[in-house]
């Protein structure tokens, strides 16, 4: 490399410090680019994503009734349901539409309202529903669906 500057100086009549100049400049190039790729510091910016902030309320239950009652006309279903909050934040406003149903045929249904069920915890609520059934049914065709539940964050 000392030739080849040397020759460019020759032929150009190169002053002594451009000479100098050219020999340490692929030094500091190399000084740059060694520099820049052990950098501590990261140059792009990686952001931790955000946990998303929802309420997940799952209701379930079941309905019991005596003889009595099932023969009653109409027959009282007395309606067990949970509410469990597993989200992050508190639901507000939580409601959930129950249906009875014999042979795939509604025979009672009403909305359940629970008002807010706190993160991580459950709220119980007790209901009456009243339908009619038909003569010589078999209660084991009684069945209870949780059709929606709603919630408001």
């Amino acid at each position: 490399m000392k030739k080849l500057i040397y020759t460019i100086s020759v032929c150009c009549n190169m002053p002594k410090f451009l000479e100098l100049a050219l020999l340490i400049s692929p030094l500091l190039l190399v000084v740059m680019i060694s520099g820049c790729a052990n950098s501590s510091t990261p140059n792009y910016y990686n952001p931790i994503p955000a946990t998303p902030q929802q309420a997940y309320v799952r209701v379930t239950g079941y309905w019991e009734s005596s003889g009595i009652e099932l023969h009653s006309d109409p027959a009282i279903f007395h309606i067990h349901l949970d509410a469990v909050n597993t989200g992050n934040i508190d639901g507000k406003d939580v409601q959930a539409d129950i249906i009875l149903t014999y042979n795939l045929n509604t025979i009672a249904s009403n909305t359940i309202y629970f008002g807010t069920v706190k993160e991580g915890e459950t709220v119980h609520r007790d209901t009456i529903l009243t339908g009619y059934l038909p003569g010589g049914f078999d209660k084991n065709n009684i069945n209870m669906q949780v059709k929606e539940v709603r919630v408001s964050a």
